[in-house]
C-alpha cells in the first residue's frame, strides 16, 4: 500500500502538469505538504499562489480512511483570506450537477495518477470556464463552505 508521501508526490506532479499554465500568469507552485485535522486525518496540500493578485488555489488530497473513499478538493482563496471550494461554487450557482461529479476521484478508475489526471483536467475546465474572473480578476463570491459533518 503506497504511503501518503508517495501519493502526494504523484498528486503534485499531476497538478503541475495540468495547471502548469498558471505559471505564465504569475502563479507559483509550492511542493505538497502533509497536514492533519481530526476530522479527515492526514492529507496532502499543494498551494499555487500569485503574490501580485493575492489569489491562491489550494489543492487537497485525502486518502481513503475507514469507510470514507479517497477525495480531492480545490479551494480558491482571495487576498483577504475568504475562500470557497470549486464544488461548493457549482452547488451555490446551481451549475450542472454532472460537473460536480467530474471533479470527484471516485468517478475515475485506474491508477491514482489516472484518477488525479481525470479529476484535475475536469477541474481546470471548470475553473477556466466559470471562475476565470475570480482567479485572474476582481470578481468574488462569498460562498459558505459545506462541511458535511466534518467541522
Amino acid at each position: 500500500m503506497p504511503s501518503l508521501i508517495t501519493d502526494a508526490e504523484i498528486f503534485s506532479a499531476e497538478v503541475k502538469k495540468i495547471f502548469g499554465v498558471l505559471e505564465t500568469k504569475g502563479f507559483q507552485f509550492q511542493n505538497a505538504s502533509i497536514k492533519h485535522t481530526d476530522a479527515i486525518g492526514d492529507y496532502a496540500e499543494i498551494l499555487v499562489s500569485n503574490r501580485s493578485t493575492g489569489k491562491r488555489l489550494a489543492f487537497m488530497y485525502a486518502p481513503a480512511r475507514n469507510i470514507r473513499p479517497e477525495a480531492m478538493s480545490i479551494f480558491l482563496q482571495n487576498d483577504s483570506g475568504d475562500m470557497f471550494s470549486i464544488s461548493d461554487f457549482l452547488v451555490h450557482k446551481k451549475i450542472n450537477p454532472l460537473l460536480r461529479r467530474s471533479i470527484s476521484l471516485v468517478n475515475y478508475h485506474g491508477a491514482l495518477e489516472e484518477k488525479f489526471a481525470g479529476a484535475l483536467r475536469a477541474s481546470k475546465e471548470i475553473i477556466f470556464q466559470y471562475l476565470e474572473s475570480h482567479l485572474f480578476g476582481s470578481e468574488w463570491d462569498s460562498i459558505p463552505i459545506q462541511w458535511g459533518g466534518l467541522k
